[in-house]
């Protein structure tokens, strides 16, 4: 009974320090344009029609217009909103693999390879359309 609970809590520490790393990390140019698009999602007068195509990526990214943020703090909760949903592809992930193995070390290593794939681990947390549809 111990054992789990320590393992819980290393379990949310380590996803708090991920977290904080995503949210902290480069932000790439790339990821100006879908806070910028998202503004005109629900405006049918647009020419832009690439908003339409992705709307599912761009609609979260309208919510801060609604409010009276500054740009930056537009980037952070795009930011935000990518890490958490990195965050929850661990955790679906991680609920996977123990689906099919019972084994702790099945698992844990299962994670860890898919954590430190550089891909998964230098861009996971970047709000751009290619990023999120993988």
């Amino acid at each position: 009974m111990q054992k789990k609970w320590v393992l819980r809590v290393l379990t949310i520490l380590i996803f708090v320090v991920l977290f904080f790393l995503g949210i902290t990390q480069y932000i790439a140019d790339s990821e100006f344009w879908p806070i910028t698009l998202a503004r005109w999602v629900g405006e049918f007068n647009t020419s832009n029609l690439s908003i339409y195509y992705k709307f599912v990526f761009h609609l979260p990214l309208k919510i801060p217009y609604f409010f009276p943020l500054s740009n930056s703090q537009h980037i952070l909760f795009a930011r935000v909103l990518t890490t958490s949903l990195g965050l929850a592809n661990i955790y679906m992930f991680y609920r996977l693999v123990k689906s099919f193995s019972d084994q702790a070390v099945a698992v844990f290593v299962s994670v860890i390879l898919l954590t430190t794939q550089a891909y998964f681990s230098q861009r996971s947390e970047e709000h751009t359309s290619e990023l999120q549809s993988h």
